[in-house]
């Protein structure tokens, strides 16, 4: 492999981090935005509930339970497993952390957006809006009729849909879920139930701080079901960009092999990019990988 293809390769997953994260800064503005405040009923029961401080999970827990924890425990996991080599014990470490940032950057892409596009109260809103006196029974509220001074804490308010507490959490975990299911061969039809109990605990805790938000009524059990569900499809169909199936017991959960970007100067001059080579079909073996971490490419067929 010359140096100009080795150092493409590097370059287009690096390539995927600069995207990821760039995505994460716009999901962050987007849901700095004032959001659209739906009109709502002040004689609706279900938005009558009392402004509840501190939260069970505050955002900080969402990220270090379901952001840093999985990321350690991935590369722990990777690289305590034996009988694979340092360089193949790397790339599935590799491609467990990439993986995580590409899900965490879709989802809040797309939870943020509906936060602010659909706007819809928070069963606390009424503690948070402190409406006037005058609004007549079965006439919509709006904004308009709150008396709350601090702007920022009463367009928060209206984030409700859908949750986001429940789609990170579950992108994150299901992501590790199904991750330690292909390491530890869960499905190898074995019948080792402590295999399940490790699986499963992060998706329990997943579940646990989806369901904190109804009981500190920041989101209705609407609101956390589609946020939940949010971030099991997006954490599934990112781990499987990266990995087999986790019940595929003859690839053992290894990441797939790594995309080659052979390098072409004139191709490069002509189109301003490089020649991606899609490698996805091969077989996930260790063949393409060596202990001094260069890649095996006489093997791969052109």
């Amino acid at each position: 492999m010359s140096s100009a293809d080795k150092w493409s390769t590097i370059f287009s997953y690096a390539s995927d981090y600069v995207i990821s994260f760039s995505l994460i800064v716009v999901a962050e503005i987007i849901g700095h935005m004032t959001p659209q405040a739906q009109p709502f009923f002040i004689d609706n029961p279900s938005l009558m509930y009392p402004f509840k401080d501190p939260e069970t999970f505050s955002n900080g827990d969402v990220v270090l339970l379901c952001a840093i924890v999985p990321v350690i425990v991935i590369f722990l996991t990777s690289f305590l497993l034996p009988k694979r080599s340092w360089s193949r014990k790397w790339w599935d470490s590799q491609c467990g952390l990439l993986g995580l940032v590409i899900a965490f950057a879709i989802n809040m892409f797309i939870t943020n957006s509906l936060k602010t596009v659909v706007g819809k109260p928070r069963p606390d809103i009424l503690a948070r809006c402190n409406p006037t006196g005058q609004i007549a029974r079965f006439k919509l509220a709006t904004i308009a009729n709150c008396l709350q001074t601090d702007q920022g804490f009463l367009y928060e308010g209206f984030r409700s849909f859908p949750s986001g507490h429940s789609s990170n959490a579950l992108t994150g975990m299901t992501f590790l879920s199904l991750y330690l299911a292909g390491q530890l061969q869960a499905f190898d039809q074995r019948g080792h139930s402590w295999k399940l109990f490790v699986v499963f605990a992060p998706l329990l805790l997943g579940f646990i701080i989806a369901g904190s938000r109804v009981n500190d009524a920041r989101h209705h059990a609407f609101d956390v079901t589609v946020g939940s569900l949010l971030g099991i499809v997006v954490g599934s169909l990112v781990f499987r960009q990266f990995f087999p199936a986790p019940w595929d017991s003859k690839q053992q959960g290894r990441a797939y092999a790594p995309r080659l970007v052979r390098f072409n100067p004139l191709f490069m001059f002509a189109s301003g990019t490089s020649l991606y080579v899609d490698l996805e079909s091969q077989p996930v073996d260790d063949r393409f990988f060596t202990e001094d971490l260069r890649w095996k490419i006489d093997d791969i067929p052109s």
